[in-house]
């Protein structure tokens, strides 16, 4: 309401209340918002916010609009990129510093460059693996999702687990992450979820390819981001014992255009442990930016 903004919470595919589809592709929660955003029809410019792995999607849409833009392979309205990025505790991990400069020239380079090769197809293998397991077991694992999910007391230790004070964990709030466990196939739902955040939805040859690009440009996420992104604000609770306050504090070294606002005595959820802040933090961004209607 202090911005004046239409605000739209996304459940992510395989989370939330959204369905639970079969089919591995439609877990892709960049394409989802690639056909939500125009379809919603927003005004004005698009502040992107995006929580623990929502942050790497947010990212990652980010990116994909970007690129869009650039190659002019989608209408405009389709294509925009967001005007700014709010990431909450983001699942986003930066290269160390010095990490470029170290890749470079010598026999030494050439040894490291093979090892990084090896282990990026090896990767690509395991991860390719662990999908087949989790298929195979599937059913045991369902049932296993089943007993403890349907238990109170599992939902009051883990998500109380990433309060910096497990004691504002209201009951209002746990209801709503409990309400998940009542959609139809949830429990076939996240197994197949499993699947997917283990290969992409790729095949066992696509995995390799990508371990093979990525060994030979080892250029992350955060590092693509860095050239000529949105400005980007960093929420982090310095209590966060899920992902550590010093990787967003890496991040905002790594991106140039990024700010970070660390939130005092708060945990993996500033969103719903701080919510104040973190809505007066985001309004100055807002503004500062000229984001605010």
């Amino acid at each position: 309401a202090q911005l004046g903004a239409r605000v739209v919470a996304v459940d992510m595919p395989g989370f939330g209340l959204t369905g639970r589809p079969g089919a591995l592709p439609d877990y892709d929660a960049v394409r989802m918002l690639q056909e939500l955003v125009p379809a919603l029809g927003l005004p004005g410019p698009l502040l992107l916010l995006g929580h623990s792995l929502g942050g790497l999607v947010a990212a990652k849409y980010s990116l994909a609009q970007r690129a869009a833009v650039s190659a002019a392979k989608a209408e405009p309205a389709a294509a925009a990129a967001p005007a700014g990025l709010v990431l909450l505790a983001p699942l986003l991990i930066p290269q160390p510093p010095g990490a470029a400069a170290a890749r470079a020239g010598g026999a030494a380079a050439a040894l490291r460059d093979a090892a990084a090769l090896a282990a990026a197809l090896a990767s690509a293998t395991l991860r390719y693996a662990l999908s087949l397991v989790v298929l195979l077991v599937s059913p045991l694992l369902a049932q296993l999702l089943r007993t403890f999910v349907y238990s109170r007391a599992f939902w009051v230790n883990g998500i109380g687990s990433a309060y910096h004070d497990p004691a504002k964990l209201s009951p209002e709030t746990l209801d709503g992450y409990r309400r998940a466990a009542r959609v139809r196939g949830w429990d076939r739902g996240f197994v197949a979820f499993a699947r997917f955040r283990a290969t992409g939805g790729m095949s066992l040859w696509q995995l390799l390819a990508k371990g093979w690009r990525s060994a030979r440009d080892p250029e992350g996420l955060p590092e693509a981001l860095a050239e000529g992104g949105a400005p980007t604000l960093l929420l982090h609770g310095e209590g966060d014992r899920i992902i550590p306050a010093s990787n967003s504090r890496a991040l905002a070294a790594a991106l140039p255009h990024a700010a970070l606002e660390a939130v005092p005595a708060c945990g993996h959820c500033p969103q719903e442990e701080a919510p104040d802040a973190v809505v007066a933090a985001i309004v100055r961004f807002a503004r500062q930016h000229g984001l605010a209607r």
